[in-house]
């Protein structure tokens, strides 16, 4: 079995312009200051200690992000209870709680949000980059319907990076490892005058060698080819007043591990389907090993429609003449400014990105070009939202808000059918979807007794989108369709066409009570209402009645739970009954006459589920986020900026 080794051949802190050397641990992204034991988290969009916060939520500060190597936002998935990532082909799509999709069409919204620096990131392949230079993620599990919105009925994955510093800092790691990987991390921080601060971050992942071997044409799949760079200008004027200009960019031109080819029809089917495809239908010669389930890749009796199979069962090796590959790019700015005026803080955030995706995948990994694939996705999106947050020591707390988001999103998904040259066929679905969101929230939480508070809060949303697309069709052997609709050829015809439009509007809510009748342990519990608004079907449409529309989601949710801090902070332990209610839930599913599973919707659906995690230190240090001590005073906490 071909297997990666990895060696961290260099770690090097040092200090700038100072001369000082401070070094803080092996990796890159560490300051001045360590990671402590109080990990504070935004997760109801004020400053809270991770054991304060009365939802279920999972929490990792930048020196346990650096210990556990999470280098993408998918790999935290592997350390969180109930939360898993499915990808449809290069496109991450989290799930919670068993609450998720996995989809190829690119104009899906997850039901599990990912947010960065605050900023709502509206499509799955803008999470596919680097993660680098972190200040801490944050998983909130369950609906998050009243502060964080937009397609949030299973919960909300928040990254945060490191901030400019007004001390001088570096540092960089460098990994080597077999295959001729080479990856590198880094950063500058320091100030550029009294006020203003400045921070470049960087990361890198390449290979010279993958670890699948291509019999086609004697190269390799595997070797990744990234990088992503981050700028940010930190201007703080006074003690009040902070903004924060963040530059960023990344490019991914890696190739990606192929499918294994399994054989589905016998070779005699195999050989009437490339005699007459019109009228001999795959179906009709599915092989007994395929039906049954016990078919493997180096099965001669199971073959695809051009009669190959592969000649082994290994799992690292391909014979594709069309390598999955991608070439994505991206870039945006986030604008983030904030003031205190003594008894609240006004906070805004705007944000501007483009991301193009271009994916090319050999579906069936093969010799011959049947049923290829290449994904094209161009994306668009600004976003603004406004704030104020309450700093009064007082018993009422709150946050109230309002916040837009638009995005353009424009795909050329074209596939090759090519089992004959004289009479194959590529298909390309192509269309324009526009979305506008609009939403105002607010969330109060009154401390009744000094052990009890209670609290409610609210969110009225209206999205509308508008989707125009068609399925042209071309011959075989054509110009090769592969990116931008501007690079087609002029098609034979369409399969489908498309004009639709929809509107939503919901009212969410949330009403709940936290109970603390030891400092250190704290009950829980609320019902809310989450919305996913409706869409339409961007997958391969080959009629009129496959561009369909689907309805919008409703959630209640109803959770109750206990968090506790025990052992003079040595013992985390944090357990949670939750039961989720759907009206209308969002499902793939197969449609009479459609060639592909479609978005659609079920009637109702219900989970019932029990979660516990226990954290144990038996000697305490810094850095480990998860068994954090509660910040003294909840009130005070709200005025300190994470």
């Amino acid at each position: 079995m071909r297997r990666m080794h990895t060696i961290s051949a260099a770690a090097l802190l040092f200090g700038l312009w100072t001369g000082a050397a401070h070094a803080q641990g092996a990796g890159a992204g560490h300051d001045d200051a360590q990671e402590s034991d109080e990990l504070v988290v935004t997760a109801q969009k004020r400053a809270q200690s991770v054991q304060d916060v009365p939802i279920t939520m999972s929490a990792f500060g930048a020196e346990t992000l650096r210990e556990l190597r999470i280098t993408e936002a998918s790999d935290i998935a592997y350390q969180v209870p109930q939360v898993q990532v499915q990808t449809g082909f290069n496109q991450p799509y989290f799930a919670v709680r068993g609450i998720g999709i996995n989809e190829f069409s690119g104009n899906t919204d997850s039901p599990v949000a990912v947010h960065f620096n605050e900023v709502y990131l509206s499509r799955a392949t803008q999470t596919s980059v680097a993660l680098f230079d972190v200040e801490r993620m944050e998983i909130l599990k369950g609906p998050q319907g009243t502060l964080f919105g937009r397609n949030t009925t299973g919960g909300s994955v928040n990254i945060f990076a490191r901030a400019p510093t007004q001390d001088n800092s570096a540092g960089a790691n460098i990994t080597f490892a077999n295959y001729g990987r080479f990856d590198t991390e880094g950063f500058l921080s320091g100030p550029l005058s009294d006020t203003v601060a400045a921070r470049l971050s960087w990361a890198t992942q390449q290979a010279t060698e993958g670890v699948a071997e291509n019999r086609y044409d004697g190269s390799t799949m595997g070797e990744p080819d990234r990088f992503a760079g981050r700028l940010q200008f930190q201007w703080d004027p006074s003690a009040a007043t902070s903004v924060n200009l963040m530059l960023f960019g990344s490019g991914d031109r890696s190739t990606l591990q192929p499918f294994e080819n399994i054989g589905v029809v016998t070779p005699a089917g195999a050989a009437a389907i490339q005699a007459d495809p019109i009228n001999n239908s795959p179906l009709s010669y599915l092989c007994a090993a395929y039906l049954n389930g016990t078919v493997t890749a180096a099965d001669p009796t199971c073959v695809n429609t051009t009669g190959y199979s592969e000649p082994d069962n290994d799992p690292f090796t391909t014979n594709s003449d069309a390598p999955n590959r991608v070439d994505n790019s991206g870039y945006g700015a986030i604008l983030r400014g904030e003031h205190d005026f003594g008894f609240a803080t006004f906070t805004a955030v705007g944000s501007y990105m483009e991301f193009e995706r271009v994916n090319r995948e050999d579906s069936i990994a093969s010799p011959y070009r049947d049923i290829e694939i290449n994904w094209y996705n161009f994306i668009q999106e600004y976003t603004f939202e406004a704030r104020l947050s309450s700093n009064s020591a007082g018993p009422l707390s709150y946050v109230v808000g309002v916040y837009y988001q638009k995005d353009d999103l424009g795909v050329t998904n074209t596939a090759f059918l090519d089992q004959n040259p004289s009479y194959g066929l590529i298909v390309s679905t192509v269309y324009d979807q526009e979305t506008e969101a609009y939403a105002a929230f607010g969330q109060a939480e009154y401390e009744v007794s000094p052990w009890l508070s209670l609290i409610g809060g609210l969110r009225y949303s209206e999205e509308e989108k508008t989707f125009v697309g068609a399925t042209p069709f071309q011959i075989a052997g054509m110009a090769e369709p592969y990116g931008p609709r501007a690079t087609l050829p002029t098609p034979l015809g369409n399969l489908a066409t498309a004009d639709l439009a929809r509107s939503d509007s919901n009212l969410s809510w949330k009403v709940g009570f936290t109970a603390r009748p030891w400092d250190s342990v704290m009950f829980y519990g609320h019902v809310e209402r989450g919305f996913k608004s409706g869409g339409f079907n961007g997958g391969f449409a080959f009629s009129n009645a496959e561009f369909s529309e689907f309805e919008a989601e409703e959630i209640t949710a109803y959770e109750v739970g206990v968090k506790s801090t025990l052992a003079d902070g040595r013992v985390v332990l944090n357990a949670a009954i939750f039961r989720y209610e759907y009206e209308n839930p969002q499902v793939n599913a197969d449609a009479p006459g459609a060639v592909a599973p479609i978005s659609t919707n079920a009637d109702t659906s219900e989970y019932l589920g029990f979660e516990a995690e226990l954290t144990w230190r038996p000697i305490s240090r810094n850095g480990v986020s998860g068994a954090s001590h509660r910040v003294p005073s909840r009130r005070g906490a709200a005025r300190q900026r994470p």
